[in-house]
This record gives structure tokens, C-alpha cells and sequence, in this order.
């Protein structure tokens, strides 16, 4: 028993925390729905768009010519930047769905994860082409300045 109210008091605290636990969750569900594997999805839509943009931009930048520039660095580091942020949120949508899940279809949730992984592996080959332009980038400016010569005529044709 407790030492300064009894029984009654304990169960009247008991019920003031309960209906409070009732009244905030009655409001979070009702008035303010959310769900985890809802936001999960819209990260994942971000993720692929940032990827087309991304994926559009390292293309642009590789097909450059003799005769026209690239897409700008600016734009490109706009892209990435916008990239890594999506993604950032698609983990932590991820990781807030396994939560919404725990008691909940464990399949859907293994198809979530098994898609993040192959987002993080399209990523990761993202990331080896943007190293790439940006080795193409470096050899285009030794050539510019003349410290390298290129053979491009293996290419034309």
C-alpha cells in the first residue's frame, strides 16, 4: 500500500494516467493519423526521384563534347546533396515502420527492407558513377591545360 494516500489513491492515479494514455493516442489516431509504412513509401518515391534526377545529371555529364559544357557542378552537388538527404530519410522512415510493424505483417515488412537494400546497392553504383565523371572531369581539365593529350578518335566512330 502507499504510505500517503492508500489504496484509493493509487487506483485514482492509475485511472487519471490511463485515460490520459486514452484521450492523447484517441487523439493522435483520430485527429492526426499517421502511419510509419505510409511515410516509408513516400521516402521511397523521394529516394527514386533524387535517383532519376542524379542518375540524368552523371548521363548529361558524361555525354559531354568538345562543343558544349555539362550540367553545371553546382547542380550536380544540388543533386547529391538532395540524394543523401532522401535517403537519410528513407532509413529513418524504415526504421520507424519496423516499429509500427513489430506486432504486424513481418513479410511486408522483409519487402520493405529487401527494397531498401536495393535502393542502398542502386545508390552505391550512383556514387562509382559519379566518381567516374569526376575522373572524366579531371582528365578533361589536363587536357584543357595541356598537360595530357587525349585520343578521342577511337571514339567517333
Amino acid at each position: 500500500m502507499a504510505k500517503e494516500g492508500g489504496f484509493w489513491t493509487l487506483l485514482q492515479v492509475t485511472r487519471i494516467v490511463l485515460s490520459g494514455a486514452i484521450v492523447s493516442n484517441a487523439a493522435c489516431y483520430l485527429l492526426w493519423p499517421q502511419s510509419a509504412s505510409r511515410n516509408l513509401r513516400k521516402s521511397m518515391s523521394r529516394t527514386m526521384t533524387s535517383f532519376s534526377t542524379l542518375l540524368e545529371l552523371l548521363t548529361n555529364t558524361f555525354l559531354i563534347s568538345e562543343s558544349e559544357l555539362g550540367p553545371s557542378s553546382k547542380k550536380l552537388q544540388a543533386a547529391v546533396a538532395n540524394h543523401q538527404s532522401c535517403f537519410t530519410s528513407l532509413q529513418k522512415s524504415l526504421s520507424e515502420s519496423k516499429a509500427e510493424y513489430l506486432l504486424g505483417n513481418k513479410e511486408v515488412l522483409k519487402a520493405y527492407g529487401d527494397a531498401i537494400g536495393c535502393l542502398n546497392r542502386l545508390g552505391q553504383h550512383l556514387n562509382g558513377l559519379r566518381s567516374g565523371t569526376r575522373l572524366q572531369s579531371e582528365l578533361w581539365q589536363a587536357a584543357q591545360e595541356g598537360r595530357i593529350r587525349l585520343n578521342t578518335s577511337g571514339l567517333d566512330g
